[in-house]
């Protein structure tokens, strides 16, 4: 079952969720990837909530290793943020 819809359009990915609220997902496969890294998000949000970011260390299988961090997304009109992942591996 999809829990949101993304979309590109002029290089920007637009993702408009479609399940129950706090349930919308984006998962995308990196591969091993050495960190720390910043990830920004440009977001608006009529309500606002909760998120969080998620990797697999070295890109393990094992979805029990996995590691995240979160954050909050305020409500309001387009703002643009960084969140800090301090990932090895």
């Amino acid at each position: 079952m999809n829990q949101s819809v993304a979309v590109v359009k002029d290089g920007v990915l637009t993702m408009t969720g479609t399940g129950k609220p706090g349930t919308a997902f984006l998962g995308h496969g990196m591969g091993k990837l050495s960190g720390p890294v910043a990830v920004q998000l440009r977001v608006r949000a009529i309500s606002g909530g909760a998120g969080k970011i998620e990797w697999l260390p070295n890109g393990a299988g094992d979805p029990t290793a996995a590691r995240s961090v979160a954050f909050d997304v305020p409500a309001g009109d387009w703002q643009t943020f960084s969140v800090d992942v301090p990932a090895q591996g």
